[in-house]
This record gives C-alpha cells, structure tokens and sequence, in this order.
C-alpha cells in the first residue's frame, strides 16, 4: 500500500501528465487554424484573434464538457 506522500505524489504526476497533453495540444492549435484559414496565412490575422481562434479550437478539440456552439460564441464575442 502507497504512503499518503506517494499517492499525493502519484495525483500531482497524474495533473501534471494531463496539463502537459493539454499544453501539447494547446501549441498544435496553429496548425489547425492554418490548414482551415484558406488565403490567410497565420501571420495575417491579429494576435487577439488568433489567440480567440486557439481557444476555441482548443475547447472543441479538447474539452468535450464544453459544447463546440459556446466555444465558437466565445470565439466570435471575444
């Protein structure tokens, strides 16, 4: 049986591991808006906007608790 250290230690690589994988994905966002974003390149569309476009592909790709509808809303509010 695991210390109460070590399980604490086993839930904080198993955050740790989960956050990484979504950092991971978080990066590839650009390439997803680049392959989908016809006749813009990347560098073309403004910083706040491609940050707005990161979130919410992220959250469809990602989050499935969080309907696709509220993340391209956010999206287009933002």
């Amino acid at each position: 049986m695991l210390s109460f250290g070590q399980r604490i230690l086993v839930v904080l690589v198993r955050f740790a591991n989960n956050w990484l994988q979504k950092l991971y994905n978080w990066l590839n966002a650009d390439e997803t808006i680049q392959k989908y974003s016809k006749g813009w390149n990347l560098n073309r569309i403004s910083k706040l906007s491609a940050a707005a476009l990161r979130l919410a592909i992220f959250e469809i790709m990602y989050c499935p608790d969080i309907p696709d509808t509220v993340a391209a809303n956010e999206a287009v509010t933002l």
